[in-house]
């Protein structure tokens, strides 16, 4: 059920992006690895493997009813949404920091830039930057709430 619902959430912002423009506008896979890595790692880390695994398989389950409810996953999962976005806003500004970096470095003869590099606006690096914060609250919003809430005993 959450992946339906979470199919679907993406599915009406790509219909949108293909309306407004280009649907590969929307689609950045370096930005959707940092979005996932986090809470991946963070479960690991914090050996909550377990807790990590029984949520993700909430995710693809289509039976409420058979879903046995564990405060613990359900704690974790909470946990990993705010983890989940403010990894989105560092990689954000670490993206805009290392853009206005690299143009210093270029302008004052220290650095080699690609074409694309140069050709790069400040709007554009704000745009691409933004991408891990868009999936990072995505993947909160529609993936590890909706977990949290179906994990949550009364």
């Amino acid at each position: 059920m959450v992946f339906i619902g979470f199919v679907l959430i993406t599915g009406i912002l790509l219909a949108f992006a293909h309306f407004s423009g280009n649907i590969g506008y929307f689609i950045n896979l370096d930005s959707i690895f940092l979005a996932i890595i986090p809470g991946l790692l963070f479960s690991i880390a914090c050996f909550k493997w377990k807790e990590y695994s029984d949520g993700i398989k909430v995710l693809f389950s289509f039976n409420i009813k058979s879903m046995k409810r564990d405060n613990k996953t359900a704690r974790h999962f909470k946990s990993l949404i705010p983890i989940t976005i403010v990894f989105g806003l560092l990689s954000t500004i670490q993206g805009l920091f290392s853009y206005i970096l690299a143009r210093r470095d270029y302008s004052q003869g220290l650095a080699e830039l690609s074409d694309f590099a140069l050709n790069t606006t400040i709007a554009q690096a704000f745009v691409y930057a933004g991408f891990s914060t868009a999936y990072a609250l995505l993947i909160s919003a529609f993936i590890f709430y909706p977990i949290y809430i179906l994990k949550k005993e009364e």
